[in-house]
């Protein structure tokens, strides 16, 4: 499971960070195979995407790991395309590396079989 968090308390006359608000959620509703879910209020638009149902277990210990990264944009940059477009790539990024460990498809590189790197 993974959330992105956006504050700002001029969600509604803010059409730039509205689409672009629009466009990262509906990227990760499609590329993510498990539920998403949005939660918006006066300012903060939350997306949640991964597993989130953790009602049905009685019988194990359930432990939740979190990584934490921040990431600013500022309106001026909001408003290029250059800026805009490396800002949603840092998201995009850090969501697929957090399906990649959800799914276990990561693995540390002291793991990693060198005969398999590249050089």
């Amino acid at each position: 499971m993974f959330v992105i968090r956006f504050y700002n308390r001029h969600f509604k006359n803010n059409v730039a960070l509205n689409k672009t608000i629009s466009n990262l959620s509906s990227l990760i509703k499609n590329k993510e195979k498990s539920k998403t879910r949005i939660i918006k209020d006066s300012s903060c638009v939350e997306i949640i995407s991964g597993n989130l149902n953790a009602s049905n277990i009685d019988d194990e210990v359930v432990v939740e790991l979190t990584a934490k990264k921040i990431l600013r944009i500022s309106k001026e940059q909001l408003s290029s395309r250059h800026e805009l477009d490396k800002f949603i790539k840092e998201i995009e990024n850090f969501c697929n590396q957090a399906s990649e460990l959800e799914d276990v498809k990561y693995l540390p590189l002291n793991f990693r079989d060198k005969k398999n790197r590249l050089k």
